[in-house]
């Protein structure tokens, strides 16, 4: 810039275009054209101090180009830092919508652990083409109806649970735990991790979700059922896994699952009744239970949006 021209920029501090000349111990300023005037009050007898003065310049430059163009400064490689639950869920759709927006399961060795009545089974083993699923679930009750399951010719259901899975090393390439994680004793999740993390192939991935410990389903579950700290336990021992680098976290999202009941014998059947857990309710809990579900009654039966976490993991190459 040269100094008959008028700065292009509305920052006050601009760099001058040329430095000016001054002799030793002759006290100098500049003013914003860049162009030199005497300031008795500062005696400038060391080079490094104008050096400092540029230097300033220029970082208090590259802040204000830094806000004018909503610059993050920092930076994308940062790990994602996880947390156990958010109060601010945006998403409301069903799990599926969630696990096939994150990954690509055609062609792949897939295992579930804790597969239940093989419902999000059935999704995932139709879902798309040459999938070959093992589905392992510890409850005798519901293996047994799944062995019973005659349409699925790609699933083969095991009678085992996540800290001792029967399959070879780096034999899939897609783990999935849907809410069974904190299903685990709490003294075998850390091996459970493990485990995982054999199985998997180098780049591996580990889908685990699991329900946040909050919402108005919740309320009613820990009436008689309270999870907090079991789900407090699956999240650190997740946590541990990805902080002693057994995985990466490629991803964490939140979301909330619709759930729905069509009147609260559906929600006693399915939930008190669950057969992974024995549920004890004398009659004043039980009858407590009921009002409080009944609150959520609607014609159309009783829905609940429950919040849930996903961490997407993956095996080191």
């Amino acid at each position: 810039m040269a100094d008959s021209q008028q700065p292009n920029s509305c920052w006050p501090f601009i760099l001058p275009a040329k430095w000016p000349k001054w002799k030793k111990d002759e006290p100098v300023s500049w003013n914003h054209k860049g162009q030199s005037r005497l300031k008795p009050d500062l005696e400038i007898t060391d080079v490094r101090l104008i050096q400092t003065i540029r230097t300033l310049f220029v970082v208090l430059i590259v802040y204000e180009y830094s806000l004018s163009y909503k610059i993050d400064l920092i930076s994308a490689d940062l790990p994602v830092t996880m947390k156990i639950a958010s109060k601010n869920i945006e998403t409301s759709c069903p799990e599926t919508e969630i696990y096939h927006r994150l990954l690509v399961l055609d062609d792949k060795d897939i295992l579930e652990l804790g597969c239940g009545s093989a419902t999000i089974t059935r999704d995932i083993a139709t879902g798309g083409e040459h999938r070959r699923v093992t589905a392992l679930e510890v409850d005798k009750i519901a293996h047994e109806q799944n062995l019973q399951i005659a349409d699925l010719p790609n699933v083969t259901f095991r009678l085992a649970g996540a800290e001792n899975i029967p399959l070879e090393d780096t034999s899939v390439d897609v783990v999935f735990m849907f809410k069974s994680l904190h299903h685990v004793p709490v003294e075998e999740m850390d091996r459970s991790m493990r485990e995982i993390r054999r199985v998997l192939r180098p780049g591996g991935l580990a889908y685990i979700s699991e329900p946040v410990y909050a919402g108005a389903f919740n309320e009613i579950l820990c009436l008689f059922h309270d999870e907090k700290a079991v789900r407090e336990a699956a999240f650190n021992a997740v946590k541990k896994s990805v902080d002693n680098d057994l995985f990466e976290l490629m991803e964490e999202v939140f979301f909330n699952s619709p759930m729905a009941f069509e009147d609260f014998a559906d929600f006693d059947n399915r939930i008190i009744k669950a057969t992974h857990t024995e549920h004890r309710l004398d009659v004043a809990l039980y009858q407590t239970v009921k009002q409080r579900f009944e609150a959520h009654m609607t014609d159309d039966g009783a829905v609940f949006l429950m919040p849930i976490r996903v961490d997407l993991l993956k095996k080191p190459l």
